[in-house]
């Protein structure tokens, strides 16, 4: 369980990075993070590999684009 705190408490952190000031090294590090996670849900749910492939481009185009959204009090 403190696994999962530390992880979640990283990409806290790194999103807040993200949206502090657009942090290349921060977002780089959740994409590496999340992308074939987020990958593998979309394949799951009848994605072939190629809309998959570009449909994480939207996903992380859009976190890149709207990270002064995230709010770290609600994590």
């Amino acid at each position: 369980m403190a696994f999962r705190r530390q992880s979640k408490a990283q990409t806290t952190h790194l999103l807040g990075s993200v949206a502090q000031g657009q942090d290349s090294s921060a977002f780089a590090a959740l994409f590496h993070r999340y992308a074939s996670r987020i990958k593998g849900y979309l394949r799951s749910r009848g994605a072939g590999d190629d809309q998959a492939e570009e449909l994480l481009q939207e996903v992380m185009m859009i976190l890149w684009r709207d990270a002064a959204r995230f709010d770290r009090a609600r994590g």
